[in-house]
């Protein structure tokens, strides 16, 4: 996507080392703070006037 022009970001809870990984884990209090980021980046991009 970036390829072709778009701004992007590589963004998750967890450490990108054990991304897509066989014993890929996330840690639960991880859970809670990515949520409210993720929800608060929706309503910026789709929400905002």
């Amino acid at each position: 996507i970036q390829q072709l022009g778009c701004e992007t970001i590589v963004m998750g809870p967890g450490s990108i080392n054990q991304a897509h990984q066989p014993d890929e884990f996330l840690a639960m209090e991880k859970i809670k703070p990515s949520q409210a980021i993720i929800s608060d980046m929706i309503k910026a991009s789709c929400f905002s006037e």
